[in-house]
């Protein structure tokens, strides 16, 4: 329960803050951008997920070769995943 309130308390602090301290309007932007930002999050999820397993049989393993050129291949999809949009909203933000 108390992990639980603290990831609540931790996620929802900013919102709270700036929901005082901000314009409705401006607010309303922050808001946009932020469940924008958790979208990207969501695609990447499964595909960490996925690879999660095989990482750490490779950890176990001590097969060190194999565990990098999975993590890099891990690591390319998710960049090939979230740049895109990533970059849409650094640039057009």
């Amino acid at each position: 329960m108390a992990t639980t309130f603290l990831a609540l308390l931790l996620t929802q602090v900013d919102k709270i803050l700036l929901s005082r301290l901000l314009s409705l309007e401006s607010f309303g932007y922050y808001t946009l951008a932020a469940t924008v930002a958790a979208a990207i999050t969501l695609l990447i999820t499964p595909i960490t997920q996925a690879f999660y397993p095989r990482l750490t049989e490779l950890v176990a393993r001590n097969n060190t070769q194999e565990l990098i050129q999975t993590y890099h291949r891990s690591a390319q999809l998710v960049t090939a995943l979230a740049a895109p949009g990533a970059f849409m909203l650094i640039f057009f933000g």
